[in-house]
This record gives structure tokens, C-alpha cells and sequence, in this order.
């Protein structure tokens, strides 16, 4: 966490902010605490993003979608309104590092680990998938490991699965590394196929040591039904 900084907003709807847990192209995310002292992640677009009225209503579209997925798989959506002309998202706080950042300390998985996680991957894009969505970005950046398992965080490309997408044409809204190859082109044409079944196969060999030397993204993880481990602090490969 970060403090906050001149220009960041002190007060958004019910949440009182008081720290900067990241920023990306899109927005900035704080931590929260609203009247009755719980925390929560709140995401809100850049100012200069926020006249746009095609990307706001993106942001907006983005949390009524997420909000129908109320699995133990993702950071569940609070509530989500447009507070002075800034759009925002409040979802739910994840006490945990995020995968890229486990291993990134504590170098690549064991291969047991690395079953595991892809196992709970899988389950998580089931119910994703299930409520008729498409996450589009899932990544190692958005994988919390929490003390419970894996948590799929940051809904922020997603869109309904047979619907429109609002993303601007000559974008590529995914992570390039963790897109199915003929997904990753610039004429911003739609698609039938979806990425989200790619992203497993893209993301989870790079906890593997023999794969983390030639990748330039971090690895991707999940959990077993049936695992009892750590995930705040996933086991590293033998040094054997």
C-alpha cells in the first residue's frame, strides 16, 4: 500500500480511502473502509479517461457483469456507482500476494503446486464462464493467493460472453503473453472464440523454473479442492 497523494479522493460513496493499493492504464485502485469498518478494494477510472463516455460506460458495464459471479473463485463486486463524474467500483479486499509477486520472491512452484493451481484456475473460468462471461485478462498480476486459495481478481476487459464488447477497435485488450495466438491482432475484428481457455496453458507453465528463463510474464496459478496449503506463501521447487 501506498499513501495518498494530492488530487486523490478522500471520500467515495459509502468508503472512506485511505491508501493507493495500485494504479493502471485504466484506473487507480484504493483500499476502502466504509461505516461499519469493512475494507474494500475500490477501482476508479483516471480523470482523464472518465469524459469518455464509450470507456465509462464500459467501467460501469464491467461491474454489473461481475457482480452475478459470487463464487469463492473470484474477488466478489460491492457496489459500483458514478460519484461526481468518476465511475467507480468497490470490490472485495484480498489479504494475499498476487501469484506473479509469490513467485517473483519465492521462485518457481513445484510441480505438485503447479497441478493444484491450474485445478483451481480451471473451476474459477467454470464459474465465470457459468455466469456468461469472459474475464479476457486473467494473468498472474490478477491471481491473489489468499489463505482460502486463489482468487480471481480485476474484471476489467470482461463482457458477455455472446454480447458486444466496448473495447475500441485497433486495441488489443488482453495481456499479449497470456492470448491465444490469433487472438492478438490489431484490426479489433470480433471473434467466437474466447481467450479465457487459452489463458490456463499460457500462464501455468511459467511456474515451472525449466520455462520461467524464456517467458517475459510471470506464472499463473490456482488451487485443488482437495489441497491443504499456504497459498499466501506457495512452496518453491527444490533446489535438488
Amino acid at each position: 500500500m501506498k499513501p495518498l497523494e494530492s488530487g486523490d479522493p478522500i471520500r467515495l460513496g459509502p468508503y472512506r480511502v485511505h491508501s493507493v493499493l495500485g494504479e493502471g492504464g485504466m484506473g487507480k485502485v484504493y483500499a476502502g473502509q466504509d461505516g461499519e469498518g469493512r475494507v474494500a478494494a475500490v477501482k476508479v477510472l483516471h480523470p482523464h479517461l472518465a469524459h469518455d463516455a464509450d470507456l465509462t460506460r464500459r467501467f460501469v458495464r464491467e461491474a454489473q457483469m461481475a457482480r452475478v459471479v459470487t463464487t469463492e473463485t473470484v474477488a466478489r463486486v460491492l457496489d459500483a456507482r458514478t460519484d461526481g463524474g468518476r465511475p467507480w467500483i468497490a470490490t472485495e479486499f484480498l489479504t494475499g500476494p498476487t501469484l506473479a509477486e509469490s513467485v517473483q520472491s519465492h521462485g518457481p512452484l513445484d510441480e505438485p503446486t503447479v497441478r493444484a493451481l491450474a485445478a483451481a484456475l480451471a473451476r474459477a473460468l467454470r464459474d465465470i464462464h457459468a455466469a456468461g462471461l469472459v474475464h479476457r485478462d486473467l494473468k498472474p498480476a490478477n491471481i491473489v493467493l489468499t489463505t482460502t486459495g486463489p482468487r480471481v481478481i480485476d474484471f476489467g476487459i470482461a463482457r458477455p460472453e455472446h454480447g458486444l464488447t466496448l473495447t475500441t477497435t485497433g486495441q488489443t485488450p488482453v495481456t499479449p503473453a497470456t492470448a491465444r495466438p490469433n487472438r492478438s491482432s490489431a484490426d479489433g475484428s470480433a471473434r467466437r472464440q474466447t481467450s479465457s481457455p487459452w489463458a490456463p496453458s499460457s500462464c501455468t507453465p511459467r511456474a515451472d523454473s525449466t520455462r520461467t528463463k524464456v517467458r517475459t510474464s510471470p506464472p499463473c496459478s490456482t488451487r485443488s479442492s482437495t489441497a491443504r496449503r499456504d497459498w499466501t506463501a506457495c512452496r518453491p521447487r527444490s533446489s535438488r
